[in-house]
């Protein structure tokens, strides 16, 4: 039963890859969708992902104070991904319970959650913005940063510290690949009804 829910994951990974990688240019979707042939921005804008690491973009309207501009975008790209984070934690929590006996449930409940919420602030100054641009959407300018935590994986570990969590090393693995799965924040809240 476990080999089939992990070979399911592994196959879901998979597919995902497969779709992102064969995603559109940024630039061209959003030309088809504003009906703009002004509009001009990096893919990154609209699909933010970098390979084994967790990414978010952002974009401000511009003001022609860069200091200013580029401050708020970088915070509302680092405040994403610490939601991002929490909301993975949530979709660990659930997927995490339902896989525990009914006694040890009420235990369990929300410990990744909790734990996401404690490194918020590590998650907020491990980020940092690897992208910056300046880009032209639905005929205005904007502002737009990519903001990446490189190290998925030890955020990863701590939260599986903090949670008090004991799992075998094949079922940390595959919460590990649930944890990193790229979806949208929509897809990840859907999980959690």
């Amino acid at each position: 039963m476990m080999n089939n829910k992990f070979k399911g994951l592994l196959a879901l990974g998979a597919v995902m890859t497969l779709a992102a990688c064969s995603s559109n240019d940024g630039a061209n979707t959003m030309r088809e969708v504003t009906k703009n042939e002004q509009d001009n921005a990096p893919s990154w804008v609209f699909n933010p992902v970098v390979d084994g690491a967790l990414a978010s973009s952002q974009c401000v309207q511009w003001s022609g104070q860069m200091q200013i501009d580029r401050a708020q975008v970088i915070a509302a790209a680092r405040n994403d991904l610490a939601q991002q984070i929490r909301t993975r934690a949530a979709v660990l929590d659930k997927t995490y319970s339902s896989k525990t006996t009914e006694g040890v449930q009420a235990e369990v409940s929300s410990s990744f959650e909790q734990a996401s919420q404690q490194l918020s602030s590590e998650v907020l100054e491990g980020s940092v913005p690897k992208e910056v641009t300046l880009a032209q959407i639905d005929g205005q300018k904007q502002l737009c940063a990519l903001v990446v935590m490189d190290e998925p994986k030890q955020l990863f570990d701590n939260m599986m510290n903090m949670s008090g969590v004991d799992a075998d090393p094949m079922s940390e693995q595959a919460m590990y690949e649930t944890f990193m799965l790229e979806k949208t924040k929509a897809e990840l809240e859907a999980m959690l009804k």
